[in-house]
């Protein structure tokens, strides 16, 4: 009886207890809420005017680097057209070197007519090789007058800056990192009077290295984790952390418009030389992207700053706050339960004879009075209806279980065939896809053929056949597996009494790797196992393994590498397939080798391959298992008993 009355005493404290807590909570949220949003504001304005600051001190220094190396030009036009027999071409471009400290190459040529006043010499080129300057003359059969620094500003009339580009000519000489250069017209002196420009004589360059120009740039940071960056006038990078996206990609190169239209946005502001930040989303992660053009160049400089460094110590406090919050509302409720379970306690004993019946315990029964009076006959009027009452509820209980166990019956039914309609329409159209695309394919192309067959170059024929081909090797590959999905049950067998050369059948595989695209993806074979080394299984299944493993990293690879290793224990022989691919999601893990399950529905495949090569390698006495502490990728190791393992002399 008392633990029913301190559970009656308990329930009403909790409930009071939760009432007041609830009641501190709202109008603590409501008042640290509006704390928290007003100083996140201002942490993120000082955010913003700490990287602008730092954005604006970078941009001046690199315009001072820009102008130094626009003045030094302008000097030597000056020099050229009012002296130009004073000094040797090659005496000027190393002087210009040497007195201009962020000048890191200087050429001048000139047109053949002009250089008579030049002992001869045409052109010279000179570069900044650590303390010394080297000079010397173009590389042989190097065509200087076709140059982009040469006729480009020839073209245009004026001067201009490229964007960064790789001179040929540097290379017989040394090794020398991408330049951007300012490339100014030399024309011949006219009369002060005179509107028109005097005959061309040839043109200066002077170049800055983009090496130099990226630690200028990335010198300094707001905070730890950011970084700077510098693109072109058609949104190329110039400048980046990662060497990858250097020259090869755009800052548009790869982004789905649908799903980063912020990073849309933000090259294009950036390419129209606008001077603002926006906040976007780069590897995941928010991010502040604060930006301003390099007016003479077309280009424009940003600097990245992610939102975790920004907010890193406003998120810590709000953690201490909330752990603060959290602590002290436990101690209140606490506090109530106690409190009000004092206050309470009396009224327990009061409701213990009511609550008995109403919790439920008919069955409990009352003893029968032995009284002949009016309270011991309403006490027994009431056990007799207790008793009624028990045995209606026992009833009305045991037919609402098997109407509820009918019910859930039904209902788990239902949900089956739904779940069953659901995947075999997935199914079906997935098939009809997977089959579709590559018909369309072939169809189209041979159309192409039909229509266009001698009007078409021979690369490109090849190309379209190398097409075809392909898709109707997925086409065949859809057939073979719904065959093999067909007639595989409990009672298929495989013959496993070939002898298979482990590193043998492992380059048959690498060879059907390389013939099916993507062709940018480098497979490496590593084997640390000897040609002698032969294991009693079927040589066919075998291969179908480890081709689908090879095709399926490869199909997740990104363009980058896949490794297929061979090696052995004192137990078993392993064939081990590695990707730096997206991995597979702990979720998915647990289904990837059931049948026509995909982790991702929208990816090539019908979910066959993987279930099947795990019931071909059980069926050659191996198995197939996903490595869960490989974190680059996906492993797969295919491994077999050391017992079917023999040496082959």
């Amino acid at each position: 009886m008392k633990r029913q009355l301190d559970f009656i005493r308990n329930y009403a404290s909790v409930k009071v207890g939760f009432t007041i807590v609830v009641v501190v909570i709202v109008v603590t949220t409501i008042s640290l809420g509006f704390l928290f949003h007003h100083s996140r504001q201002l942490v993120r304005q000082e955010a913003i005017e700490r990287a602008t600051k730092v954005l604006d001190k970078t941009a001046i220094r690199v315009r001072g680097y820009l102008n130094e190396v626009e003045t030094a030009t302008r000097n030597i036009d000056w020099l050229l057209t009012k002296t130009p027999y004073m000094d040797s071409l090659s005496h000027i471009t190393s002087r210009i070197i040497l007195q201009t400290s962020h000048v890191d190459g200087c050429s001048i040529t000139l047109e053949p007519e002009v250089a008579a006043l030049f002992n001869g010499y045409f052109t010279s080129f000179s570069i900044r090789s650590g303390d010394s300057v080297l000079t010397f003359g173009p590389a042989p059969n190097f065509d200087i007058y076709a140059a982009v620094w040469y006729r480009t500003p020839r073209a245009l009339g004026h001067a201009c800056w490229l964007d960064p580009y790789d001179d040929p000519n540097l290379e017989p000489v040394i090794h020398y990192d991408m330049v951007a250069s300012y490339c100014k017209p030399i024309y011949a002196p006219t009369p002060s009077d005179s509107n028109q420009q005097g005959k061309f004589l040839g043109v200066i360059t002077n170049s800055i290295s983009l090496n130099k120009l990226s630690n200028t740039i990335s010198r300094e940071k707001p905070y730890p984790n950011s970084y700077s960056i510098l693109l072109g006038p058609k949104g190329e990078y110039f400048v980046h952390p990662d060497s990858t996206k250097l020259f090869g990609q755009t800052i548009f190169s790869g982004i789905d418009p649908k799903k980063h239209p912020d990073i849309i946005v933000l090259g294009h502001d950036m390419i129209a030389g606008k001077d603002d930040y926006k906040e976007v989303i780069i590897d995941g992660q928010p991010s502040y992207v604060f930006y301003q053009p390099l007016e003479e160049t077309g280009w424009s400089i940003g600097i990245v700053c992610f939102e975790k460094d920004i907010l890193g110590s406003y998120n810590s406090l709000v953690y201490v706050i909330l752990i603060s919050i959290l602590v002290g509302t436990l101690i209140i409720l606490l506090f109530c339960i106690r409190a009000v379970g004092h206050f309470v306690s009396p009224l327990g004993k009061l409701a213990w004879q009511a609550h008995h019946i109403t919790t439920g315990h008919f069955d409990e029964l009352m003893p029968m009075s032995k009284r002949n009076d009016l309270v011991g006959q309403l006490q027994n009027s009431f056990v007799s209806m207790q008793q009624s009452l028990n045995e209606h509820i026992s009833k009305l209980q045991s037919t609402t279980r098997e109407q509820e166990e009918r019910n859930q019956q039904l209902l788990l039914a239902s949900q089956l065939v739904q779940e069953s309609d659901r995947k075999k329409l997935a199914f079906i159209q997935d098939v009809s896809h997977q089959i579709r695309t590559p018909l369309n394919i072939i169809q189209g192309f041979f159309r192409v053929l039909l229509d266009n067959s001698t009007s078409i170059p021979y690369e490109e024929r090849e190309s379209i056949a190398d097409t075809m081909q392909q898709n109707a090797f997925n086409l065949s590959r859809i057939v073979h597996m719904f065959a093999d999905a067909s007639k595989f049950n409990k009672d298929f067998q495989l013959d496993c009494n070939e002898s298979v050369a482990c590193n043998d059948i492992a380059r048959m595989a690498v060879e059907a790797f390389h013939k099916k695209t993507p062709y940018n993806v480098v497979l490496n074979l590593e084997s640390t196992v000897p040609d002698s080394l032969v294991i009693q299984s079927n040589r066919q299944y075998l291969f179908l393994i480890l081709r689908e493993l090879l095709l399926n990293a490869k199909k997740f690879a990104s363009g980058s590498s896949v490794r297929l290793i061979v090696k052995a224990s004192s137990d078993k022989v392993f064939f081990i397939v590695e990707d730096h691919g997206p991995g597979i999601p702990e979720s998915q893990r647990s289904l990837i080798f059931k049948h026509f399950m995909k982790a991702n529905y929208f990816s090539e495949g019908l979910g066959l391959g993987l279930y099947l090569s795990k019931q071909f390698a059980h069926k050659l006495g191996g198995d197939i298992t996903l490595d869960s502490q490989y974190t680059s990728g996906c492993r797969f190791i295919l491994e077999f008993p050391l017992k079917r393992i023999t040496s082959h002399h």
